[in-house]
Parts: structure tokens; C-alpha cells; sequence
């Protein structure tokens, strides 16, 4: 059981590291040509068509939703689904990779005010003291306090950073009002891909996306998949899932802490973001408060 339970724990965390890949599959996007709504769709409607084929084989219950509680789906969708990740896309494309996930990090503040304010979840000491330990770890990475080569920022970066921290902290509010209605984490994880595909689709730049496939079919039709699985569907289905099993400050803060580490790796690897001696710091002080919390007894 107890082996269970920090599996569980691990889930959040393995989220974050999936998003913090998400940035490298954005810029190359981007380079393309592709804006942040269209950059969203290709993998959004991917994952859909994915996730509706695998349901409609193993799971056939999981589709099954009261009409009544469609417009929680349609809040974990829109403002949190849709509204965080073209935020965020906003704010790769505007500042360093390090930057936009540090301002993602600030989600798990949000996290627990509307934790605390709807479901009277504790905003107790230990996740206090991690939270604020994550977050010295995060603003370290991010190399606010340097003024390094690789170092970006705009204004509409940062406000682009703040606001997907906010619709994030909202979709784990839906989230858990569906859990409260007995929805699986993949029932909530496909109607709101689904809303969003609906939403979003007239938006799409389709004759660039169809250039983009034909340009290099087999490579570029991998990449496409391979952007959707590792960004979207499993990301968003273990984050759901261990929200399901804890309070949603702790699974925000568990995310909130490994993706920026991971957009770090991913920066030093691919776009010569390289981390310095406070960004390694940084991590082991985020690694520290993720081990705290992990380790911890309470929900």
C-alpha cells in the first residue's frame, strides 16, 4: 500500500517532466511558422483522436458523462487547458525556456488558494515551507538573478508566464470537482481535449499544417504523434490522476517543481542554454523540496 502511495506521488512529478519537454517541440514549431494556437492544436487534436480510439476499445465508460456536468468540462477545457498551454507557448516564444517554466512554477500559489477557498483543502506548514523552498530552487534555475548569453525575457513573456500559472492552478480546480462527480482521470482528460479541439480547429492554420506533414511525411508525422503522447496525453492523464489521490497544492506543487528542471535540461541539450553554478543549486534545492513532499504523510 504504502508503495502505492508514492507511486502515486510520482505521478504529478512525471507530468512536470513531460511539460517541461514541451518547449522544444514549440520552437521548432514555431520556426515553421506555426502561431501558438496552431502549435496547440497539432498536438490537441492528435491526442484526441488517440484517446477516443483507445476508450472506445478498452474503456467504453469513460465516455460516458451527464449532460448536466458539461460545463465543468468545458472550465478544465477552456480556461484551464487551452488558456495555460497557449500561455505558455506565448511564453517560450518570448523568454528563455528557463524563465517560462519558473513563472509555470508560481501555479502551485495559486493551487492552494483555490484549494483552500472551494474544497477546504490545509494550507499546512510543510507544504508551505516546500513550496517556498521549490520556488527559491526555481527562481535559481531560471537565471533571473544572472545576466547570462542565453538569458531572455520580454514583458509579454512574463505576464504570458504568470497567466498559464493562473489557468493551470483553475484546471485543477475542475479537475477535482469532476473527481468529487466520480470521472475518471481519463474521462476528464478527453472531453476536455475534445472542447478544445471543437474551440479551436476553425483557428488553425490547416494549409500549414498539411506543408508541414507533406514537407517530410513519415519524420514530421512521428514528430506530430510523438509531440501529442509526450505533452499532452500522458502528461495531463498522470497529472489528473494524482490529483485524483492527494490535494491539488501538493500535485501542483510536485509538478510545479520538476518541470522547470527538466525545461533546464532540455535548454542545456538542444538550444545551448547551458546552467550555471546557481542553476545547479537551484535544482538540488527543488529536488530537496520535491523529496520532502513526497516522503510526507499528508494528502
Amino acid at each position: 500500500m504504502e508503495l502505492n502511495k508514492k507511486l502515486i506521488v510520482s505521478f504529478p512529478i512525471l507530468s512536470g517532466i513531460m511539460w517541461g519537454s514541451s518547449g522544444v517541440f514549440v520552437r521548432t514549431l514555431n520556426e515553421f511558422g506555426f502561431n501558438s494556437i496552431s502549435i496547440f492544436t497539432l498536438k490537441l487534436i492528435p491526442s484526441t483522436i488517440i484517446l477516443l480510439i483507445l476508450l472506445f476499445l478498452f474503456d467504453r465508460k469513460s465516455l460516458k458523462i451527464d449532460l448536466k456536468d458539461l460545463w465543468i468540462f468545458i472550465g478544465a477545457g477552456i480556461s484551464g487547458l487551452l488558456l495555460s498551454t497557449i500561455c505558455f507557448n506565448e511564453a517560450t516564444l518570448n523568454a528563455s525556456l528557463s524563465l517560462a517554466s519558473i513563472l509555470l512554477g508560481l501555479s502551485p500559489i495559486f493551487a492552494l488558494i483555490i484549494s483552500a477557498s472551494f474544497f477546504n483543502e490545509k494550507i499546512t506548514s510543510k507544504k508551505v515551507s516546500c513550496l517556498i523552498l521549490a520556488l527559491i530552487g526555481c527562481l535559481l534555475v531560471s537565471e533571473i538573478l544572472e545576466a547570462t548569453s542565453s538569458f531572455r525575457w520580454t514583458s509579454w513573456g512574463i505576464l504570458s508566464g504568470i497567466l498559464s500559472a493562473l489557468f493551470w492552478g483553475i484546471y485543477g480546480l475542475f479537475s477535482k470537482i469532476a473527481f468529487e462527480k466520480n470521472y475518471s482521470a481519463l474521462t476528464i482528460t478527453f472531453y476536455s481535449f475534445l472542447i478544445c479541439s471543437i474551440g479551436l480547429a476553425p483557428f488553425t492554420e490547416w494549409g500549414l499544417t498539411g506543408t508541414f506533414i507533406t514537407n517530410s511525411i513519415i519524420p514530421n508525422t512521428i514528430f506530430i504523434l510523438i509531440y501529442a503522447v509526450l505533452t499532452a496525453i500522458l502528461p495531463y492523464f498522470l497529472f489528473n490522476f494524482g490529483l485524483k489521490h492527494m490535494d491539488n497544492g501538493k500535485a501542483t506543487i510536485l509538478y510545479g517543481g520538476a518541470e522547470p528542471i527538466s525545461a533546464t535540461i532540455f535548454g542545456a541539450l538542444l538550444f545551448s542554454e547551458y546552467p550555471s553554478i546557481l542553476n545547479l543549486i537551484g535544482i538540488i534545492l527543488t529536488i530537496i523540496a520535491l523529496s520532502i513532499l513526497v516522503s510526507s504523510n499528508e494528502p
